[in-house]
């Protein structure tokens, strides 16, 4: 197996794909099709509730009461943004979960290398989380505060992190059918006399989904399951009292045993018997829904017992916890709670049958240190989405974190459409926090209990987890040496086609799956200048990192080779084989202390990619060898980056990069000379705080290009006359800002404008716009545009609150926003009462009934103001050189269009106007087709 893997600076790996999400987001409203659950989940919070995380080492006045609950007088309302108030504030964990959770950070920072699970894991502890409840302005007297909020916050240095409170809802599972008492009499009475050694629950015969996952088999051959495995249900509660259910609820004896109205087992709740219901504060978690009913009954309903159906796990005992409402509405802070109190009751596993595609870091903490003690287990979600990443793609959480087995329904392109899923399968990820969902089990037409006593059929991946969870449940008990890594590897690896076999997981012997996942560079030995970017000339080191998927294994190693046909000229390879040690079940490996080594050409142009193979095996034998392809891209230019403090010339012929957001100081300056290229990455902006010259001239422009494909923006942030540019071009970028000058410059391909206090712009050309307007000032004579060309762009070209626009003279304005030949000024004039353009201005046509139909003002859009144009009959001679009229055979093929005969076969004359005299020692080139 072969995938490409593109080499990232090792300081921005673990970023590249975090901010994946907040990209798509972003582009949403340039048409890209981000799904709209998960723009809803990202819009869907508790209003004006927020968590703040301050840091460990802060002093926040916690103290504990005689339960353990944490209480503060700590003043949040000190970090807010003034005139905001705080209506409410508590303390989110007990001493108990905030004690385990430092014990929990303190064992992972001590550890030198980390399993895929941990590198999920931030490592943050539940000390000093704050729930925060704002004051909201009435209706209409004001905006929401908690955006402004949360900016301030997450500015400060004393917090580690501050979120909303996300609204989080159980799955949008489907009830197949509801069973009456006459429907179960029925299907029992036709069920066959099972074999011996099998349930004899009447409604076994209808759960086919046990026997797909091979648990008879493993029932008859192993175990059926006991007592020693807690399944903590946090869902919309459980009806313990069911028939076929209470037998196997969990009992806190303690409490059962102890005083009634007082917490025995000093956990911080009182007379938690069964669980806890995180909804309504009390002990009394039982289910208003359905689902969380359905979901323990699959998991460990009573087996064997001559009553309705037959678990998974047949004597698991189930800890109900409520922490979603009857609608199935919950939120990050009540989940958290309920994930920290089943790993601090017992739970040995736990079953989520819900997810959002909003990560909580509120959530992430609690459930990072609930797998210290816990497996955890969650639905992969129904709404047949990619994993990703990609722009129509999305992960779905907890699931897709690589410490929580997430569970899909069915493999991608089969008839369970429904489920969402991981294009690339259970092993390779291209996240560098490797999320993944691992497993699959059946959850389409589920039949399990309900509340009452029922008994219901159910679709979802809701309805796989639990059944997930008991194969879990019971591999722990069979095999409590194990770790969870390793038991994670031994369910992927030994899957059927279809669903988890959980008797080969038993039963075979795991042997090491290796795999190079990715490979991070340096350019930090043998002088190289540690710029975190690979150069031509520059000797870097590879450090592959492999991900071992199953069995561990004592002797690592890797070894690089130039790709098939990959040109061998580009670079030499120094170190082709490196040895990297042992490493464990499910674990990965990455030696940072020295790797393969290569050493570029001198010569390798710029953005080349160069191929090679790298691949991981064990021992001398070549055993369990695998190869990925690695790309690695090299950098032929001049860099920039960051801050720039004293005056700067970028060169006359030379190219530069600019790799990151880059900035002149106050007080500099910045020459560009004629002939440069300025390349931008994509997204990254210039700003001047100083001054700049870019003059170019006439046969050496200066280029402002995207490296890739589209930069942000250049502003220019000094005074009056403070930036002047000349003879430049502008290639796809986004936003130019700034007092200065513009002569001769060109823009093609950009989405917005040049907008400022005092630029002047003369014989300039912009086309293919692709959004926005051109020219937009909100000040008094701020403009002086004259003989500049706005042809074929997809917007208005130029907007103005208050611009005099008799300083926006003899400019050629002609195919923009409508499909007009005219004068293209659609919604150019907002919120103006009156605009007058008496100069002289050509607007692509001479004909003023063409003129005044292309107009949109006030007219035909009440928002505009009323436009008033004098409009030329021809264009200025100043601008640049431009056909601006054709008559063929005599007619205007612009203006009469309609009234012009069809062009056949025979003699015709064509005759092309220019604005200006032109070059008459230059043949024109004459083509022409057939359509």
């Amino acid at each position: 197996m072969k995938n490409q893997t593109i080499i990232q600076p090792m300081n921005r790996m673990l970023l590249l794909f975090g901010a994946l999400l907040g990209a798509a987001l972003q582009i949403q409203a340039q048409g890209h099709s981000v799904p709209d659950a998960v723009l809803e989940d990202h819009r869907r919070v508790v209003p004006g509730e927020i968590v703040v995380k301050f840091v460990d080492a802060a002093d926040c006045d916690v103290v504990y009461d005689n339960m353990g609950k944490a209480l503060s007088a700590f003043d949040v309302q000190a970090f807010l943004p003034e005139g905001v108030v705080v209506d409410e504030s508590k303390v989110l964990f007990d001493k108990k979960s905030i004690d385990r959770s430092l014990d929990h950070k303190a064992e992972l920072v001590a550890k030198s290398t980390k399993t895929p699970q941990e590198m999920s894991m931030k490592g943050i502890s539940l000390k000093n989380v704050f729930q925060v409840k704002l004051e909201l302005p009435e209706e209409g007297a004001g905006p929401d505060p908690t955006r402004d909020v949360l900016a301030a916050l997450n500015e400060n240095p004393l917090v580690e992190y501050a979120e909303p409170n996300y609204v989080v809802k159980l799955e949008d599972f489907n009830v197949d059918r509801i069973l009456t008492e006459l429907d179960v009499m029925a299907m029992a009475a036709a069920a066959p006399m099972p074999p011996t050694g099998e349930p004899n629950d009447p409604l076994y015969s209808s759960q086919a989904n046990l026997g797909q996952v091979h648990l008879p088999e493993v029932w008859a051959n192993h175990t059926s399951g006991d007592s020693t495995q807690v399944i903590a249900i946090l869902d919309s509660g459980v009806d313990y009292n069911h028939p076929d259910l209470a037998a196997n609820t969990w009992v806190n004896h303690a409490e059962v045993n102890g005083i009634e109205g007082y917490d025995d087992d000093g956990n911080g709740y009182v007379d938690d018997f069964h669980g806890w219901d995180f909804i309504n504060a009390d002990n009394a978690p039982l289910d208003d829904n359905l689902h969380g009913t359905h979901v323990a009954g699959i998991a460990a309903a009573v087996t064997d017992n001559e009553i309705g159906i037959a678990g998974a796990c047949w004597n698991a005992q189930i800890m109900p916890i409520k922490v979603f409402q009857s609608t199935g509405v919950g939120n990050a802070s009540t989940i958290a709670e309920g994930i920290s109190y089943a790993a601090n009751n017992g739970a040995t596993v736990l079953n989520m049958s819900f997810g959002s595609y909003a990560e909580s870091s509120l959530m992430l903490s609690a459930l990072e240190n609930a797998y210290a003690t816990a497996a955890l287990v969650a639905s992969a979600g129904n709404n047949g989405i990619k994993i990703g990443p990609c722009l129509t793609c999305a992960p779905h959480y907890p699931s897709a974190y690589s410490f929580v087995l997430g569970v899909e329904d069915y493999p991608a392109g089969t008839a369970f459409a429904y489920t969402n899923w991981d294009q690339d399968g259970p092993v390779f990820t291209q996240y560098a926090n490797l999320l993944n969902y691992e497993v699959t089990t059946p959850g389409t037409g589920i039949l399990s209990t309900v509340p009452n006593g029922g008994y219901a059929s159910v679709t979802g991946t809701s309805m796989s987890a639990p059944l997930m969870s008991a194969c879990v449940a019971l591999y722990q008990e069979l095999k409590p040496e194990d770790s969870k890594e390793l038991m994670f590897g031994s369910f992927i690896n030994t899957a059927d086609a279809d669903y988890v076999n959980l008797l080969a997981c038993i039963e075979t012997e795991p042997t090491p799956q290796l795999q190079v996942l990715s490979a991070t560079f340096r350019d930090t030995i043998a002088g190289q200048n540690g710029n975190g970017y690979t150069e031509s000339g520059e000797t870097i080191e590879i450090l592959p990192l492999i991900k071992n998927y199953w069995g561990p294994t004592d002797d690592v190693r890797v070894g690089i080779a130039f790709a098939q046909y990959e040109d061998t000229s580009k670079a030499d390879i120094l170190v082709s084989e490196a040895a990297l040690g042992s490493v464990s079940a499910y674990a990965t490996l990455q030696n940072l202390d020295g790797g393969l080594q290569i050493q570029l050409d001198e010569n390798v142009n710029n953005n080349v990619d160069i191929r090679f193979d790298v691949s991981v095996w064990s021992g001398p034998d070549s055993a369990y060898l695998s190869t990925e392809e690695v790309v690695l891209n090299v950098k032929n230019r001049i860099l920039l980056s960051g801050l720039m403090s004293e005056d700067f010339t970028m060169e006359s012929g030379k190219e530069y990069l600019i790799v990151d957001n880059f900035a002149m100081g106050s007080g500099t300056h910045l020459t560009i000379e004629p002939g440069v290229k300025v390349y931008i990455s994509d997204d990254k902006a210039i700003i001047i705080n100083g001054t700049i010259d870019a003059l170019g001239s006439s046969q050496d422009n200066i280029e402002f290009l995207p490296e890739n494909v589209f930069w942000d923006k250049l502003i220019c942030q000094g005074p009056q006359g403070s930036a002047q540019f000349a003879h430049c071009k502008f290639v796809a970028c986004n936003h130019i800002e700034g007092g200065g000058d513009f002569e001769d410059c060109r823009w093609f391909d950009c989405n917005g404008m040049i907008e400022g206090t005092y630029n002047n712009v003369t014989r300039c050309m912009e086309s293919e716009r692709i959004g926005g307007s051109f020219l937009g000032t909100y000040y008094v004579n701020a403009w002086y545009a004259q003989d500049n060309i706005f042809v074929n762009n997809s917007d208005r070209p130029f907007w103005s609150n208050y611009l005099d626009f008799t300083q926006f003279k003899d400019n050629i304005v002609m195919n923009n926003w409508v499909n007009s030949p005219g004068v293209g000024l659609a919604r150019s004039f907002e919120a103006i009462t009156q605009i007058v353009i008496d100069s002289a201005n050509y607007f692509g046509s001479s004909s003023p009934e063409i003129l005044e139909s292309s107009i949109v003002d006030f007219f035909e859009d009440g928002n505009l103001g009323i436009a008033e144009v004098n409009a030329s009959p021809q264009p200025s001679s100043g601008a640049h050189g431009i056909v601006w009229k054709v008559l063929v055979n005599g007619l205007d093929a612009q203006d009469e269009y309609e009234v012009l005969d069809p062009i056949g076969v025979g003699e015709h004359e064509f005759q092309v106007y220019f604005n200006r005299a032109m070059d008459v020692s230059v043949a024109p080139k004459l083509s022409y087709g057939v359509t």
